[in-house]
């Protein structure tokens, strides 16, 4: 990921903290709950 495109993805990223998101893995599970952090690291 470009060093811009990887800047706005943290963005975007940090704008959805303390807010209610859903996951939904390949195989189709989802997970819901409150993102509370994230690790850029991964």
């Amino acid at each position: 990921m470009s060093t811009v495109a990887a800047k706005k993805f943290f963005e975007e990223l940090t704008s959805l903290l303390q807010r209610p998101v859903t996951a939904v893995t390949t195989d189709g599970k989802e997970f819901s709950g409150t993102l509370m952090g994230f690790d850029p690291s991964t």
